[in-house]
């Protein structure tokens, strides 16, 4: 079982103009905090390829570390 915690996460104004646009882009009503574990999600699995093709994390780690991701990217990561 997974466990959310709140946090305060504070934009300057540029961010939050950017996050609006992101939002703007989605065809369905969306949220912030979709918006921005979409782009955690991003980051991780772009941080897993670039860890990876470094030789600094396993092909045992790498590739548990993409089951944590959705399924959309985890079909996409290494392309």
């Amino acid at each position: 079982m997974t466990t959310k915690k709140s946090i305060k996460l504070h934009l300057d104004p540029v961010s939050l103009n950017k996050i609006k646009r992101m939002q703007q882009s989605i065809s369905e009503p969306t949220t912030y905090g979709k918006i921005i574990s979409g782009l955690i999600d991003m980051g991780y699995a772009s941080a897993l390829d670039i860890l990876y093709a470094d030789g600094l994390i396993s092909k045992n780690e790498y590739y548990k570390g993409v089951l944590e991701l959705p399924d959309y990217l985890q079909t996409r990561i290494g392309n």
